[in-house]
Protein backbone atom coordinates (compact mmCIF):
# COMPACT_ATOMS: atom_id res chain seq x y z
CA UNK A 1 0.00 0.00 0.00
CA UNK A 2 2.77 2.20 0.52
CA UNK A 3 4.59 1.63 -2.03
CA UNK A 4 1.86 2.22 -4.46
CA UNK A 5 0.97 5.35 -2.05
CA UNK A 6 4.41 6.50 -2.88
CA UNK A 7 4.27 5.89 -6.98
CA UNK A 8 1.00 7.26 -7.07
CA UNK A 9 2.90 10.55 -5.34
CA UNK A 10 5.48 10.82 -7.99
CA UNK A 11 3.56 10.26 -10.67
CA UNK A 12 1.21 13.40 -9.82
CA UNK A 13 4.78 15.54 -9.16
CA UNK A 14 5.23 14.48 -12.60
CA UNK A 15 2.30 16.01 -14.07
CA UNK A 16 2.00 19.28 -11.78
CA UNK A 17 5.46 19.74 -13.39
CA UNK A 18 4.71 19.17 -17.16
CA UNK A 19 1.20 21.44 -16.76
CA UNK A 20 3.56 23.90 -15.03
CA UNK A 21 6.00 23.93 -17.88
CA UNK A 22 3.14 23.63 -20.31
CA UNK A 23 1.56 26.55 -19.02
CA UNK A 24 4.82 28.62 -19.25
CA UNK A 25 5.61 27.65 -22.78
CA UNK A 26 1.76 28.64 -23.19
CA UNK A 27 2.08 31.76 -21.46
CA UNK A 28 5.37 32.88 -23.70
CA UNK A 29 3.45 31.96 -26.69
CA UNK A 30 0.67 34.27 -25.48
CA UNK A 31 3.06 37.59 -25.00
CA UNK A 32 4.70 36.84 -28.81
CA UNK A 33 1.90 36.52 -30.26
CA UNK A 34 0.42 39.79 -28.38
CA UNK A 35 3.42 41.71 -29.14
CA UNK A 36 3.80 40.22 -32.71
CA UNK A 37 0.15 41.66 -33.13
CA UNK A 38 1.02 45.35 -31.60
CA UNK A 39 3.82 45.44 -34.25
CA UNK A 40 2.17 44.49 -37.11
CA UNK A 41 3.11 46.71 -39.00
CA UNK A 42 7.18 47.53 -38.30
CA UNK A 43 7.12 43.85 -37.34
CA UNK A 44 10.77 42.28 -39.70
CA UNK A 45 13.03 43.34 -41.91
CA UNK A 46 12.49 44.42 -45.47
CA UNK A 47 14.16 40.60 -46.48
CA UNK A 48 12.01 38.89 -43.67
CA UNK A 49 8.68 40.37 -45.03
CA UNK A 50 9.41 38.94 -48.52
CA UNK A 51 10.39 35.88 -47.88
CA UNK A 52 7.62 35.27 -45.61
CA UNK A 53 5.64 36.13 -48.76
CA UNK A 54 7.42 34.70 -51.61
CA UNK A 55 8.67 31.01 -50.71
CA UNK A 56 5.67 29.29 -50.03
CA UNK A 57 5.59 29.65 -54.24
CA UNK A 58 9.09 29.43 -54.63
CA UNK A 59 9.58 25.97 -52.25
CA UNK A 60 6.80 24.66 -54.88
CA UNK A 61 8.47 25.15 -57.86
CA UNK A 62 12.06 24.38 -56.44
CA UNK A 63 10.72 21.27 -54.10
CA UNK A 64 8.04 19.82 -56.89
CA UNK A 65 5.30 20.21 -53.75
CA UNK A 66 1.79 21.14 -53.71
CA UNK A 67 -0.37 22.95 -51.54
CA UNK A 68 2.46 24.46 -49.50
CA UNK A 69 1.27 26.84 -46.38
CA UNK A 70 2.83 28.46 -43.18
CA UNK A 71 2.60 26.18 -39.88
CA UNK A 72 4.66 28.46 -37.95
CA UNK A 73 6.66 31.95 -38.79
CA UNK A 74 8.56 33.84 -36.72
CA UNK A 75 7.47 37.19 -38.86
CA UNK A 76 3.04 35.70 -38.62
CA UNK A 77 3.49 34.01 -35.70
CA UNK A 78 1.06 31.11 -37.46
CA UNK A 79 -0.45 29.09 -34.57
CA UNK A 80 -1.08 25.39 -35.85
CA UNK A 81 2.14 24.34 -35.61
CA UNK A 82 1.75 24.56 -31.88
CA UNK A 83 -0.81 21.79 -30.99
CA UNK A 84 1.13 19.31 -33.12
CA UNK A 85 4.35 20.06 -30.82
CA UNK A 86 1.76 19.70 -27.81
CA UNK A 87 0.56 16.42 -28.92
CA UNK A 88 4.58 15.30 -29.15
CA UNK A 89 5.33 16.41 -25.72
CA UNK A 90 2.32 14.69 -24.52
CA UNK A 91 3.37 11.55 -26.11
CA UNK A 92 7.25 11.58 -25.04
CA UNK A 93 8.20 12.40 -28.60
CA UNK A 94 9.37 15.70 -28.03
CA UNK A 95 10.82 17.84 -25.12
CA UNK A 96 9.98 21.35 -24.32
CA UNK A 97 13.54 22.39 -25.20
CA UNK A 98 12.79 20.41 -28.43
CA UNK A 99 9.45 22.45 -29.25
CA UNK A 100 10.81 25.69 -28.18
CA UNK A 101 14.26 25.00 -30.64
CA UNK A 102 11.82 23.73 -33.38
CA UNK A 103 9.83 27.10 -32.98
CA UNK A 104 12.89 29.57 -32.99
CA UNK A 105 12.63 28.40 -37.19
CA UNK A 106 11.88 31.12 -39.05
CA UNK A 107 9.33 29.38 -41.11
CA UNK A 108 7.75 25.66 -40.64
CA UNK A 109 4.88 25.00 -44.09
CA UNK A 110 3.29 22.15 -44.55
CA UNK A 111 3.47 20.54 -48.17
CA UNK A 112 1.99 17.62 -50.05
CA UNK A 113 4.74 15.01 -52.10
CA UNK A 114 3.18 13.23 -55.03
CA UNK A 115 4.83 9.64 -54.50
CA UNK A 116 7.08 9.38 -57.87
CA UNK A 117 5.19 5.97 -58.62
CA UNK A 118 2.36 7.46 -59.92
CA UNK A 119 3.72 8.81 -63.17
CA UNK A 120 4.34 5.18 -63.40
CA UNK A 121 0.86 4.28 -62.76
CA UNK A 122 -0.55 7.06 -65.15
CA UNK A 123 1.31 5.11 -68.36
CA UNK A 124 0.65 1.53 -67.01
CA UNK A 125 -3.02 1.33 -65.41
CA UNK A 126 -5.69 2.46 -66.68
CA UNK A 127 -7.35 3.43 -63.48
CA UNK A 128 -6.59 5.79 -61.32
CA UNK A 129 -7.28 3.68 -57.90
CA UNK A 130 -3.80 2.28 -58.03
CA UNK A 131 -2.16 5.59 -57.38
CA UNK A 132 -0.66 6.83 -54.16
CA UNK A 133 -2.33 9.33 -52.06
CA UNK A 134 -0.11 12.16 -51.33
CA UNK A 135 2.30 12.45 -48.42
CA UNK A 136 2.39 15.56 -45.92
CA UNK A 137 5.66 16.97 -45.88
CA UNK A 138 7.40 19.76 -43.97
CA UNK A 139 9.46 22.27 -45.15
CA UNK A 140 11.93 24.42 -42.15
CA UNK A 141 13.04 27.08 -42.97
CA UNK A 142 16.19 29.21 -41.79
CA UNK A 143 16.91 33.00 -42.62
CA UNK A 144 20.39 34.57 -41.87
CA UNK A 145 20.78 37.16 -39.92
CA UNK A 146 20.91 40.50 -41.45
CA UNK A 147 24.10 42.41 -41.07
CA UNK A 148 25.79 45.91 -41.85
CA UNK A 149 28.59 45.46 -44.60
CA UNK A 150 30.82 48.44 -44.35
CA UNK A 151 32.40 49.75 -47.52
CA UNK A 152 35.09 52.23 -47.67
CA UNK A 153 35.80 53.84 -51.08
CA UNK A 154 39.22 56.02 -51.88
CA UNK A 155 37.16 59.31 -51.69
CA UNK A 156 36.44 58.03 -47.39
CA UNK A 157 32.95 57.56 -48.02
CA UNK A 158 31.60 55.30 -46.18
CA UNK A 159 28.69 53.32 -46.89
CA UNK A 160 26.56 50.83 -45.24
CA UNK A 161 24.43 47.99 -46.76
CA UNK A 162 22.42 45.64 -45.01
CA UNK A 163 23.51 42.04 -46.43
CA UNK A 164 21.24 38.54 -45.83
CA UNK A 165 24.44 35.75 -46.87
CA UNK A 166 23.59 32.35 -45.93
CA UNK A 167 26.16 30.80 -43.58
CA UNK A 168 27.28 27.60 -42.50
CA UNK A 169 25.45 28.34 -38.32
CA UNK A 170 22.42 28.61 -40.90
CA UNK A 171 22.93 25.46 -42.64
CA UNK A 172 23.62 23.74 -39.14
CA UNK A 173 20.57 25.20 -37.65
CA UNK A 174 18.04 24.05 -40.27
CA UNK A 175 19.34 20.91 -40.04
CA UNK A 176 19.39 20.16 -36.24
CA UNK A 177 16.21 21.75 -36.05
CA UNK A 178 14.44 19.70 -39.11
CA UNK A 179 15.66 16.45 -37.41
CA UNK A 180 13.46 17.74 -33.97
CA UNK A 181 10.49 18.65 -36.27
CA UNK A 182 10.57 15.15 -37.94
CA UNK A 183 11.19 12.84 -34.65
CA UNK A 184 8.27 15.08 -33.30
CA UNK A 185 5.76 14.66 -35.73
CA UNK A 186 7.15 11.11 -37.52
CA UNK A 187 6.64 13.44 -40.93
CA UNK A 188 9.34 13.81 -43.72
CA UNK A 189 10.93 17.33 -42.34
CA UNK A 190 12.95 18.98 -45.48
CA UNK A 191 15.62 21.78 -44.04
CA UNK A 192 15.87 24.78 -46.76
CA UNK A 193 17.85 27.93 -45.89
CA UNK A 194 17.00 31.03 -48.07
CA UNK A 195 18.93 34.62 -48.51
CA UNK A 196 20.59 36.66 -50.79
CA UNK A 197 24.16 35.16 -51.76
CA UNK A 198 26.14 32.35 -50.24
CA UNK A 199 29.72 31.50 -50.72
CA UNK A 200 30.91 28.77 -52.54
CA UNK A 201 32.11 27.20 -49.76
CA UNK A 202 28.87 27.17 -47.29
CA UNK A 203 27.40 26.40 -50.64
CA UNK A 204 29.39 23.32 -50.77
CA UNK A 205 28.24 22.38 -46.53
CA UNK A 206 24.86 22.88 -47.77
CA UNK A 207 25.13 19.45 -50.27
CA UNK A 208 26.99 17.78 -47.52
CA UNK A 209 23.93 17.94 -45.43
CA UNK A 210 21.64 17.88 -48.74
CA UNK A 211 20.00 21.38 -47.97
CA UNK A 212 18.07 23.12 -50.08
CA UNK A 213 19.14 26.72 -50.99
CA UNK A 214 16.63 28.98 -52.19
CA UNK A 215 18.56 32.51 -53.27
CA UNK A 216 16.24 35.86 -53.23
CA UNK A 217 18.60 38.47 -54.86
CA UNK A 218 18.27 41.43 -53.90
CA UNK A 219 17.28 43.00 -57.31
CA UNK A 220 14.47 40.38 -57.83
CA UNK A 221 12.66 42.49 -54.44
CA UNK A 222 9.22 43.71 -55.42
CA UNK A 223 8.87 47.53 -54.40
CA UNK A 224 6.43 47.55 -51.70
CA UNK A 225 5.79 51.39 -52.75
CA UNK A 226 5.63 51.10 -56.71
CA UNK A 227 4.96 54.34 -58.67
CA UNK A 228 1.43 55.45 -59.28
CA UNK A 229 0.52 54.11 -62.94
CA UNK A 230 -0.32 55.88 -65.72
CA UNK A 231 -4.34 56.51 -66.06
CA UNK A 232 -5.99 54.40 -68.31
CA UNK A 233 -6.87 56.51 -71.66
Amino acid sequence: MTTRNTRNTLLARQQIQQNTRRIARQTTRINALLNAQSNTQTNGSRFEREAHHRLPRLIRRQLNLRETRHLWSQLRREPELTPILDQAIDEERCSFADADAIEGANQVLSALKDDPDNRTANRTASRTDSQRPPATVYVLVELPKATNQITTQITTQITTQITTQIEAKDIHRAVHRSRLLEQATRTTAIPLVAGESISDLDRAVAQQYGIQVILLAPDQHHDEYPPEPEPLP
